[in-house]
């Protein structure tokens, strides 16, 4: 039993080189696949991408690339909206802060002209208070 499990091992190992050479003839490559259980006996992950590419010409290993590449493409367009709305939220909060920063300023000036009406004020105020006495 194990030497004929050995005898379609290396039998399979055999089609699997002969079908992965580019010079075999159509007829050779239509046999071997007639016959996959001989074919995909070798459980090495060489053998198992061999399969994949005969079976589907998709490497197992890249099986998910599809689904994987949509949703990473998903995930960089919701980042993408994502960051829309925070450079809108920057760009409005920019425009509230020169608002606040104009009236801080408008204010500034007001405190300024105020408290420069009133220096000027007290000085007439102590001379009219030292004419009284």
């Amino acid at each position: 039993m194990s030497s004929q499990s050995s005898k379609v091992s290396s039998n399979a190992s055999r089609q699997i080189k002969a079908f992965a050479s580019a010079d075999l003839s159509e007829k050779e490559n239509l046999s071997i696949l007639s016959e996959p259980q001989l074919l995909f006996e070798s459980q090495s992950i060489g053998d198992s991408i061999l399969k994949a590419q005969i079976e589907n010409q998709v490497c197992p290993l890249c099986k998910g690339h599809d689904q994987y590449t949509k949703v990473l493409q998903d995930a960089l367009r919701e980042v993408l909206d994502q960051n829309e709305v925070l450079r809108t939220k920057v760009f409005e909060l920019e425009a509230m802060l020169n608002k606040t920063e104009d009236e801080v300023r408008n204010k500034n000036e007001l405190i300024f002209e105020l408290e420069s009406a009133l220096s000027k004020a007290k000085p007439k105020r102590k001379s009219m208070k030292k004419n009284k006495s």
